[in-house]
């Protein structure tokens, strides 16, 4: 079922709204993590199937013949590949897989019928076919027998000022490029690297999240002992990790290339929850 316009039965709901800010288009560009984002746990041990429903509150215009058009949209079901981690905005195609996807439509009522595996929790995200398309709208599930829980993602209790710096990588060196960080109190920190650069520019129209580097990205505590990776060397134009810092001090972040010898820019942001820094 694509198309359904549902007026009837429990349901659990949530308001979103794509601004400036949070209208991140498809999952072919980077920007799609900046989408609304809602959490559906599923404590339980079977899964569930559910019914998902976006609707929108208001058309993006109204024609000449008072017909009301709105935005292709569509919903997309995330699973954490590290079900053990802490819930993060920052999501890349190696720290999440994408379980089900709905096809875009644009009516003012897109659903999707979805299944969450048992003892998970799972993104939901809506999106638009563009980005920059703005609009409010709410999201919700109908789980019938099902004991769900569904929960806006916001900031995933992250601080509202992250920190990020601009940094060159250079190719084959032992090292890599160095970037150290102070924390207050032991907290889980949430780390992306963006690379500036996009691969094969001329295609841009078909998405921005690969690049024509190959990166990865460690950090180690004070010690010199590593305490979160990203794993192998790939050309991802984005790659996240999270970690716990369980003492206050001096960690480390250590990022490496490798193509050719050549050299490429990144920008490494990182956020911590509640406010150590």
């Amino acid at each position: 079922m694509q198309r359904c316009h549902i007026n009837c039965g429990d349901r659990l709901s949530a308001r979103g709204e794509w601004n400036e800010h949070t209208a991140g288009g498809t999952a072919k560009y980077t920007t799609f993590r900046n989408n609304p984002i809602f959490l559906v746990e599923n404590k339980t041990t079977r899964a569930a199937t559910v019914l998902s429903e976006i609707r929108h509150t208001t058309p993006l215009y109204v024609d000449e013949s008072n017909c009301k058009h709105y935005p292709y949209t569509g919903l997309t079901l995330l699973q954490p590949l590290d079900t053990k981690l802490p819930p993060t905005p920052f999501i890349t195609n190696g720290t999440h897989r994408c379980l089900q996807k709905g096809m875009m439509l644009d009516s003012r009522e897109v659903s999707e019928e979805m299944t969450i595996p048992a003892n998970t929790t799972c993104y939901l995200i809506p999106y638009t076919k563009d980005r920059g398309i703005h609009g409010t709208f709410d999201v919700s599930i109908y789980p019938d027998m099902a004991k769900l829980n569904f929960v806006p993602l916001r900031h995933a209790g992250l601080t509202l000022t992250p920190l990020s710096t601009v940094t060159l990588v250079k190719a084959h060196v032992e090292e890599g490029a160095r970037l150290d960080f102070y924390v207050s109190s032991a907290c889980n920190v949430h780390v992306i690297m963006h690379q500036l650069k996009v691969g094969e520019t001329n295609k841009l129209k078909r998405g921005d999240l690969v690049s024509e580097d190959a990166l990865t990205l460690s950090a180690f505590n004070e010690y010199g002992i590593r305490v979160g990776t990203t794993g192998e060397f790939n050309n991802a134009r984005e790659q996240a990790m999270i970690f716990k810092a369980p003492l206050s001090g001096k960690y480390s972040l250590i990022l490496e290339c490798y193509n050719g010898y050549k050299s490429t820019s990144s920008k490494v942001g990182d956020a911590k929850e509640g406010i150590g820094r």
